[in-house]
Protein backbone atom coordinates (compact mmCIF):
# COMPACT_ATOMS: atom_id res chain seq x y z
CA UNK A 1 0.00 0.00 0.00
CA UNK A 2 1.67 3.68 -0.75
CA UNK A 3 2.28 5.67 1.91
CA UNK A 4 1.91 9.59 1.68
CA UNK A 5 5.39 11.71 1.36
CA UNK A 6 6.88 13.45 4.67
CA UNK A 7 5.20 16.96 5.32
CA UNK A 8 4.80 19.62 7.69
CA UNK A 9 1.45 18.91 10.56
CA UNK A 10 1.43 15.59 8.75
CA UNK A 11 0.86 12.03 9.84
CA UNK A 12 4.05 9.68 10.03
CA UNK A 13 5.94 7.05 11.91
CA UNK A 14 9.02 7.06 13.42
CA UNK A 15 11.50 4.02 14.65
CA UNK A 16 14.17 5.72 16.97
CA UNK A 17 17.96 4.94 16.41
CA UNK A 18 19.70 2.51 18.60
CA UNK A 19 20.87 -1.29 18.99
CA UNK A 20 17.61 -3.87 18.56
CA UNK A 21 14.66 -4.14 16.57
CA UNK A 22 12.83 -1.01 17.20
CA UNK A 23 9.10 -0.92 16.49
CA UNK A 24 7.53 1.46 14.20
CA UNK A 25 5.64 4.03 16.20
CA UNK A 26 2.81 6.73 15.25
CA UNK A 27 4.06 10.91 15.44
CA UNK A 28 3.24 14.14 13.53
CA UNK A 29 5.67 16.04 11.90
CA UNK A 30 6.82 19.07 13.65
CA UNK A 31 9.73 20.17 11.49
CA UNK A 32 12.51 19.53 9.26
CA UNK A 33 15.97 21.17 10.65
CA UNK A 34 19.45 20.64 9.45
CA UNK A 35 22.01 17.82 9.78
CA UNK A 36 18.50 16.07 7.76
CA UNK A 37 17.08 15.32 11.04
CA UNK A 38 13.23 15.49 11.63
CA UNK A 39 11.29 17.03 14.62
CA UNK A 40 8.26 14.68 15.53
CA UNK A 41 5.59 14.45 18.01
CA UNK A 42 4.89 11.35 19.25
CA UNK A 43 1.64 10.07 19.70
CA UNK A 44 1.71 7.99 22.62
CA UNK A 45 1.84 9.44 25.99
CA UNK A 46 2.61 13.20 26.70
CA UNK A 47 6.22 13.35 25.15
CA UNK A 48 8.27 15.82 24.16
CA UNK A 49 9.29 16.49 20.12
CA UNK A 50 11.44 14.85 19.33
CA UNK A 51 14.60 14.65 16.69
CA UNK A 52 14.91 11.35 14.75
CA UNK A 53 17.49 11.04 11.52
CA UNK A 54 15.22 11.33 8.54
CA UNK A 55 16.13 7.74 7.79
CA UNK A 56 13.69 6.52 10.58
CA UNK A 57 10.93 8.49 10.08
CA UNK A 58 8.22 7.31 7.28
CA UNK A 59 5.00 8.15 5.75
CA UNK A 60 1.85 6.82 6.60
CA UNK A 61 -0.85 4.68 4.55
CA UNK A 62 -4.22 6.74 4.13
CA UNK A 63 -6.22 4.22 6.21
CA UNK A 64 -3.27 4.42 9.22
CA UNK A 65 -3.51 8.65 8.84
CA UNK A 66 -7.49 8.26 9.50
CA UNK A 67 -7.08 5.85 12.22
CA UNK A 68 -4.43 7.51 14.34
CA UNK A 69 -4.60 11.47 13.96
CA UNK A 70 -6.47 12.09 16.06
CA UNK A 71 -4.31 10.81 18.79
CA UNK A 72 -1.60 13.33 17.20
CA UNK A 73 -4.70 16.63 17.56
CA UNK A 74 -5.19 15.38 20.96
CA UNK A 75 -1.60 15.74 22.59
CA UNK A 76 -0.71 18.68 20.63
CA UNK A 77 -3.99 20.59 22.13
CA UNK A 78 -6.12 20.83 19.17
CA UNK A 79 -9.68 20.98 19.36
CA UNK A 80 -10.65 19.55 15.99
CA UNK A 81 -12.55 16.26 15.39
CA UNK A 82 -10.60 13.06 14.21
CA UNK A 83 -10.68 13.82 10.49
CA UNK A 84 -13.21 11.02 8.63
CA UNK A 85 -11.35 8.92 6.02
CA UNK A 86 -11.56 10.07 2.35
CA UNK A 87 -13.77 8.65 0.29
CA UNK A 88 -12.27 6.89 -2.86
CA UNK A 89 -13.92 5.03 -6.37
CA UNK A 90 -13.75 1.55 -5.59
CA UNK A 91 -11.21 -0.03 -7.29
CA UNK A 92 -11.28 -3.52 -8.84
CA UNK A 93 -9.39 -6.32 -10.49
CA UNK A 94 -5.02 -6.04 -9.89
CA UNK A 95 -5.46 -2.35 -8.81
CA UNK A 96 -7.14 -3.15 -5.48
CA UNK A 97 -5.79 -2.75 -2.24
CA UNK A 98 -6.37 -4.70 0.56
CA UNK A 99 -8.72 -3.56 3.64
CA UNK A 100 -6.43 -3.54 6.40
CA UNK A 101 -7.61 -2.93 9.45
CA UNK A 102 -5.59 -0.87 12.34
CA UNK A 103 -7.35 0.61 14.48
CA UNK A 104 -6.67 -1.59 17.41
CA UNK A 105 -2.98 -0.65 16.70
CA UNK A 106 -3.18 3.18 16.49
CA UNK A 107 -6.60 3.85 18.12
CA UNK A 108 -7.93 3.32 21.34
CA UNK A 109 -8.75 0.28 22.49
CA UNK A 110 -12.58 -1.03 22.68
CA UNK A 111 -12.64 -2.48 26.23
CA UNK A 112 -13.19 -6.10 26.08
CA UNK A 113 -15.43 -7.89 28.25
CA UNK A 114 -14.32 -9.96 31.15
CA UNK A 115 -14.49 -13.77 29.92
CA UNK A 116 -16.97 -15.85 31.95
CA UNK A 117 -16.21 -17.88 34.51
CA UNK A 118 -16.02 -21.66 34.34
CA UNK A 119 -19.40 -23.43 35.28
CA UNK A 120 -19.37 -25.88 37.88
CA UNK A 121 -21.82 -28.00 39.30
CA UNK A 122 -20.27 -30.99 41.48
CA UNK A 123 -23.67 -32.45 41.56
CA UNK A 124 -24.73 -32.85 38.18
CA UNK A 125 -21.01 -34.54 37.22
CA UNK A 126 -22.47 -37.02 40.71
CA UNK A 127 -25.23 -37.62 38.71
CA UNK A 128 -23.77 -38.23 35.35
CA UNK A 129 -20.99 -40.63 36.74
CA UNK A 130 -24.57 -43.17 37.40
CA UNK A 131 -24.97 -42.89 33.90
CA UNK A 132 -24.77 -45.58 31.31
CA UNK A 133 -21.77 -45.09 29.17
CA UNK A 134 -22.63 -43.95 25.64
CA UNK A 135 -19.88 -45.90 24.01
CA UNK A 136 -22.28 -48.97 23.05
CA UNK A 137 -25.90 -50.00 24.43
CA UNK A 138 -24.41 -53.24 25.92
CA UNK A 139 -21.42 -51.29 28.22
CA UNK A 140 -21.91 -51.56 31.67
CA UNK A 141 -18.81 -50.27 33.07
CA UNK A 142 -18.94 -47.71 35.73
CA UNK A 143 -18.62 -44.32 33.46
CA UNK A 144 -16.54 -41.25 34.13
CA UNK A 145 -17.27 -37.39 33.21
CA UNK A 146 -15.87 -36.32 30.05
CA UNK A 147 -15.75 -32.89 29.10
CA UNK A 148 -16.06 -31.48 25.57
CA UNK A 149 -16.64 -28.36 24.89
CA UNK A 150 -14.34 -24.66 24.18
CA UNK A 151 -11.66 -24.20 26.72
CA UNK A 152 -8.38 -21.98 27.46
CA UNK A 153 -5.28 -23.60 27.54
CA UNK A 154 -4.74 -26.48 30.03
CA UNK A 155 -8.09 -26.06 31.54
CA UNK A 156 -11.46 -28.01 30.70
CA UNK A 157 -14.68 -27.09 29.98
CA UNK A 158 -18.01 -26.71 32.03
CA UNK A 159 -19.03 -28.98 33.58
CA UNK A 160 -22.26 -28.85 32.14
CA UNK A 161 -20.58 -29.56 28.68
CA UNK A 162 -19.88 -33.56 29.69
CA UNK A 163 -20.99 -36.61 28.55
CA UNK A 164 -20.43 -39.87 30.42
CA UNK A 165 -17.95 -42.53 28.93
CA UNK A 166 -16.33 -45.52 30.50
CA UNK A 167 -12.51 -45.65 31.34
CA UNK A 168 -11.67 -47.76 28.18
CA UNK A 169 -13.53 -45.48 25.83
CA UNK A 170 -12.69 -42.21 28.04
CA UNK A 171 -9.07 -42.40 28.02
CA UNK A 172 -7.95 -45.01 25.30
CA UNK A 173 -10.15 -44.63 22.52
CA UNK A 174 -10.80 -41.17 22.80
CA UNK A 175 -8.08 -39.26 24.05
CA UNK A 176 -5.49 -41.68 22.13
CA UNK A 177 -7.16 -41.72 19.03
CA UNK A 178 -9.50 -38.52 18.86
CA UNK A 179 -12.71 -40.60 18.29
CA UNK A 180 -14.65 -44.02 19.73
CA UNK A 181 -13.27 -46.78 17.63
CA UNK A 182 -16.64 -47.79 15.33
CA UNK A 183 -17.50 -43.86 14.79
CA UNK A 184 -15.69 -41.46 12.07
CA UNK A 185 -14.10 -38.16 13.98
CA UNK A 186 -16.97 -35.95 12.77
CA UNK A 187 -19.63 -38.58 13.75
CA UNK A 188 -17.94 -38.92 17.67
CA UNK A 189 -18.31 -34.94 17.53
CA UNK A 190 -21.72 -35.22 16.58
CA UNK A 191 -22.90 -38.36 19.02
CA UNK A 192 -21.17 -36.57 22.19
CA UNK A 193 -23.18 -32.90 21.65
CA UNK A 194 -26.46 -35.03 20.92
CA UNK A 195 -25.71 -37.05 23.86
CA UNK A 196 -24.59 -33.29 25.96
CA UNK A 197 -28.33 -32.00 25.33
CA UNK A 198 -30.29 -34.77 26.04
CA UNK A 199 -28.38 -35.17 29.22
CA UNK A 200 -29.26 -31.68 30.10
CA UNK A 201 -32.76 -32.17 29.06
CA UNK A 202 -33.13 -35.20 31.70
CA UNK A 203 -31.25 -33.68 34.96
CA UNK A 204 -32.77 -30.00 34.23
CA UNK A 205 -36.27 -31.66 33.18
CA UNK A 206 -38.11 -29.71 36.34
CA UNK A 207 -36.62 -26.44 35.74
CA UNK A 208 -36.95 -26.80 32.18
CA UNK A 209 -40.36 -28.22 31.65
CA UNK A 210 -42.40 -25.02 30.02
CA UNK A 211 -39.81 -25.10 27.29
CA UNK A 212 -38.50 -28.67 27.13
CA UNK A 213 -39.97 -29.54 24.34
CA UNK A 214 -38.90 -26.79 21.97
CA UNK A 215 -35.15 -28.23 23.30
CA UNK A 216 -35.93 -31.53 22.09
CA UNK A 217 -37.74 -30.37 18.79
CA UNK A 218 -34.55 -28.49 18.34
CA UNK A 219 -31.92 -31.19 18.59
CA UNK A 220 -34.25 -33.40 16.56
CA UNK A 221 -33.39 -31.46 13.49
CA UNK A 222 -30.37 -32.39 12.82
CA UNK A 223 -31.67 -35.55 11.13
CA UNK A 224 -32.97 -33.20 8.48
CA UNK A 225 -29.36 -31.27 7.74
CA UNK A 226 -26.95 -32.24 5.39
CA UNK A 227 -23.66 -34.04 6.72
CA UNK A 228 -21.90 -31.12 6.86
CA UNK A 229 -23.95 -28.63 9.03
CA UNK A 230 -24.60 -31.17 11.72
CA UNK A 231 -22.10 -30.51 13.86
CA UNK A 232 -22.40 -26.81 13.78
CA UNK A 233 -25.86 -26.86 14.46
CA UNK A 234 -25.26 -28.95 17.62
CA UNK A 235 -22.66 -26.66 18.53
CA UNK A 236 -25.26 -24.05 18.85
CA UNK A 237 -27.89 -26.07 20.61
CA UNK A 238 -25.57 -26.86 23.52
CA UNK A 239 -24.56 -23.49 23.60
CA UNK A 240 -27.30 -21.78 23.69
CA UNK A 241 -28.77 -24.62 26.13
CA UNK A 242 -25.97 -23.65 28.76
CA UNK A 243 -26.88 -20.04 28.41
CA UNK A 244 -30.46 -20.27 29.53
CA UNK A 245 -29.59 -22.68 31.91
CA UNK A 246 -27.14 -19.93 33.16
CA UNK A 247 -30.31 -17.92 33.22
CA UNK A 248 -32.31 -19.54 34.94
CA UNK A 249 -29.71 -19.96 37.74
CA UNK A 250 -28.84 -16.10 37.71
CA UNK A 251 -33.01 -15.89 38.37
CA UNK A 252 -32.79 -18.19 41.18
CA UNK A 253 -35.79 -20.72 38.72
CA UNK A 254 -32.72 -23.75 38.39
CA UNK A 255 -33.06 -26.95 40.23
CA UNK A 256 -31.21 -29.73 39.86
CA UNK A 257 -33.25 -32.87 38.96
Amino acid sequence: MPRSPLALDRPCEYRPPGPGLQRWRPALVVSFEVDDLVQVAPQQGNRSPLLIPRAHVRGVTPTQAAAFCWGVCRILGSTQKRPAPEKTSPASGADAEPRVIVARLYGPGKPQPKPRRRIKDPRYLGWLRDQRCICSLTCRRRAQAHHEGPRGVALITDDWRTVPLCARSHLVLLHDQGHLGYLSPEETRQLVLAQQVQHLLQYFATSLRPSAGHWYQRGALVDKLPAEERTPFLRLVVDQLVEHLLQLRWEGGLRHG
